[in-house]
C-alpha cells in the first residue's frame, strides 16, 4: 500500500495549492469588494478615535457566494491588526451560527477565544457571560463578533444578540465594548427580533450584489494563479466557466467547479484543464446546495426531509401537498420506528426546512376552492438528496 501512496505522489497534478480554492480561505485582497469594505472601515473607524465609542451593530446581506464571510473576516482580521498601532485593544470573533447550534456554544466559542483551556461543561450560559464581562473589564478590550448565517441563531429563547447588546449596561466601564456584525442572505430573519435589537441594525445594512460575469472572472483568474500551475488553465476556460456561473453570480459554486474541473483533470493525468473538465465538474456540483448543513439537521428534520424526497422520486411529481405529506412522513416514520411529530411542530419544522432553502413552500395565491401548499425541492435532484439522507440516518 506504501508503493500506491508513492506512486500517486509521482503523478501529475495542475495544483500548486489546493486550498486556494477553499471557501474557508480569506484573501489579503478581496477583489470587487472594495467599496463594502469601505463602507463596514467607516462604520467601525470612530472606534479607534473616540474612546467613549458606542457599539455598533451592522448587518451584511446577500445571496450565497456574495462574499460575505470573507468580507467580514478580511475586515475583522485588518482591522484587529491595525487597531495595535492606535494602542487600542480590538478583537475579533466570528462563529458561524450554523456550526455552534446553539447560544450556549456560541459564548462558549467566543469565551474560548480568551481562555483556550475553559471546559466544555459545568458552566451555565449566564456564568459564562459573566466571565466575558469580567474579561471586557480587566483587558479592557473592545470586541466586533460576527454571527453568521443568523437565520440558525435562536432569538426566541435568550436572545443572544439581546444579551451581548445589554451586556455592560449595569457597569460604566464595559458599556459599548460589544458589536455585533451579522450575516444572512436577506432581511426576513430581522422580522423576528424584538423592536429593541431591530433598532440597532437598520441603520448599518451592507448589501452585497451578485458577482457580474466580469467580476467572477477577476476573481476567478486572481485565485487560479494562487491555486494553480501556470500553464495549467487558459483565459479562455476561465471564461468559460465565468459564462456557465454568470446565472446566480455565486462564487462559491464557481470556486467548487473550478476545483472539481482540477481534480479531474488530475484523475486523467492531465496536464491542463480543459473544458470536458468543466463539463464534468459541473455533473457532480450542485449550485446553491450546502452538503454541511445538511448533515447537522436534526435527526426530525432530515425524516422529514426523506419522506419528502422519497415521495417525488416516486410520485416523478414536482411538488406534493401538506396532505400528502403527511401520509408518507407516516409511513417513514413507521418504517423507522419513529414517533411522528405534532402538527404544529411539525408545520414549524417545515417552515424552516424552506428558511435554510432546502425545500420551497409555495402558498395559495387565492383563496380559491382547491389550491393548496405546495412543497418542492429545487436546489438538487430528489434521487441524491434520498441517497445522502439515507446515508446520514
Amino acid at each position: 500500500m506504501i508503493d500506491l501512496i508513492k506512486e500517486a505522489m509521482n503523478e501529475k497534478t495542475v495544483f500548486i495549492d489546493e486550498s486556494k480554492l477553499n471557501t474557508n480561505f480569506v484573501p489579503k485582497k478581496l477583489i470587487h469588494r472594495e467599496q463594502e469594505f469601505k463602507d463596514l472601515t467607516r462604520i467601525f473607524l470612530p472606534m479607534l478615535r473616540d474612546p467613549d465609542f458606542s457599539q455598533k451593530n451592522v448587518l451584511i446581506t446577500g445571496n450565497n457566494g456574495t462574499g460575505k464571510t470573507a468580507l467580514t473576516k478580511r475586515f475583522g482580521i485588518s482591522f484587529e491588526e491595525i487597531s495595535k498601532d492606535f494602542n487600542f485593544n480590538v478583537k475579533y470573533i466570528h462563529a458561524n451560527c450554523r456550526l455552534k447550534k446553539s447560544n450556549y456554544i456560541i459564548m462558549q466559542h467566543i469565551l474560548h477565544e480568551f481562555l483556550p483551556e475553559f471546559p466544555q461543561r459545568g458552566f451555565s450560559l449566564y456564568e459564562i457571560i459573566r466571565m466575558l464581562k469580567d474579561i471586557i473589564e480587566n483587558q479592557d478590550v473592545h470586541l466586533i463578533i460576527t454571527l453568521d448565517e443568523l437565520n440558525f441563531l435562536d432569538v426566541h429563547d435568550d436572545n443572544l444578540i439581546y444579551i451581548l447588546n445589554r451586556l455592560g449596561d449595569e457597569e460604566l466601564r464595559t458599556r459599548g465594548r460589544i458589536s455585533i456584525i451579522g450575516i444572512e442572505k436577506n432581511l426576513n430573519f430581522i422580522k423576528g427580533l424584538d423592536l429593541s435589537t431591530l433598532s440597532s441594525f437598520q441603520y448599518n445594512i451592507i448589501p452585497l450584489m451578485p458577482y457580474s460575469p466580469d467580476q467572477v472572472f477577476d476573481i476567478l483568474k486572481a485565485r487560479a494563479t494562487m491555486a494553480l500551475k501556470p500553464d495549467a488553465i487558459t483565459a479562455e476556460i476561465l471564461q468559460y466557466i465565468a459564462n456557465v456561473t454568470s446565472r446566480s453570480g455565486d462564487m462559491r459554486y464557481t470556486l467548487e467547479l473550478l476545483y472539481r474541473a482540477g481534480k479531474y483533470a488530475d484523475q486523467k493525468q492531465l496536464e491542463r484543464i480543459n473544458p470536458e473538465c468543466i463539463r464534468y465538474a459541473q455533473a457532480n456540483t450542485f449550485e446553491n446546495f450546502d452538503f454541511n448543513s445538511l448533515s447537522i439537521l436534526p435527526e426530525n428534520e432530515k425524516i422529514m426531509l426523506l419522506s419528502i424526497a422519497r415521495y417525488l422520486k416516486l410520485t416523478k411529481k414536482s411538488y406534493m401537498t401538506i396532505t400528502e405529506f403527511k401520509q408518507h412522513y407516516q409511513l417513514i416514520c413507521e418504517e423507522m420506528n419513529k414517533e411522528p411529530l405534532g402538527k404544529s411542530y411539525m408545520y414549524k419544522l417545515l417552515g424552516h426546512l424552506d428558511e435554510c432553502e432546502f425545500i420551497s413552500l409555495e402558498a395559495p395565491r387565492s383563496k380559491k376552492r382547491g389550491e393548496v401548499t405546495k412543497i418542492m425541492v429545487d436546489v438538487i435532484p430528489v434521487e441524491i438528496l434520498e441517497a445522502k439522507l439515507e446515508a446520514m440516518l
